[in-house]
């Protein structure tokens, strides 16, 4: 744990809301033992409707509270508020304290209320979600290993294709992408259930036993609340 932390530490450079980021260093770490270059599934969630919350509020809500209740959705352990609290100490004098209104406007100019709502959703995750939070951690993470990561799924013909086709009432998400790969990749690989990046904490004492090393950091020190 140790080894990953400092390794995280040093590849991402800030602080993340984003705890995938341990777990991308560590596949990272693990690619580039067998490999230099490698290809990554990104984009596929966001293409194909593959996210649980590309079903939400109905379509003509007022786009404040559409894309309030998506970031909401996409991130439900992190709120402004929680990251109003941890810039709080930064936040320099007559400088706006962090906010929901601030999150929602960057997420706003993204923004289309007359497409259907989940076209509307993966409009967001497309421009918002994976663009900021998940291809960041995937280039950081990787490079800082001296690994290549090719997101073939991003390619711009892909994405037109995928959110122009109507859909298919009983498809389940990415049946088109799981068809064209049928005879290219391991049916195991096709088979298995969809698992994310998301950090696995397991005991939590692995962690919290880390937290008095966390307070002690120079930008604890530097920054006090």
């Amino acid at each position: 744990v140790d080894d990953l932390l400092r390794d995280a530490a040093i590849a991402f450079d800030e602080p993340r809301i984003f705890g995938a980021l341990l777990t991308q260093t560590a596949v990272s770490r693990a690619a580039r033992a067998r490999a230099k270059v490698v290809l990554t599934g990104d984009g596929g969630d966001e293409a194909f409707s593959g996210y649980a919350w590309h079903t939400p509020p109905p379509a003509g809500r007022d786009p404040f509270a559409f894309v309030s209740e998506h970031t909401e959705r996409v991130m439900p352990w992190f709120s402004a508020g929680d990251a109003a609290t941890l810039l709080e100490p930064l936040r320099a004098p007559g400088e706006s304290v962090y906010s929901e209104q601030i999150a929602v406007e960057t997420l706003l100019p993204h923004d289309r209320p007359w497409l259907p709502g989940p076209r509307r959703a993966q409009r967001l995750d497309l421009l918002g979600f994976c663009a900021s939070t998940i291809l960041p951690k995937v280039d950081r993470a990787s490079m800082a290993v001296g690994l290549e990561m090719r997101a073939p799924l991003l390619d711009r013909r892909v994405i037109e294709w995928g959110l122009s086709r109507p859909p298919v009432e009983g498809e389940p998400p990415k049946a088109p992408l799981r068809e064209f790969l049928r005879r290219r990749v391991p049916q195991r690989t096709l088979e298995r259930p969809k698992q994310g990046f998301s950090l696995r904490l397991g005991d939590p004492q692995v962690w919290l036993k880390h937290a008095d090393r966390l307070h002690a950091e120079r930008s604890r020190r530097t920054h006090p609340p």
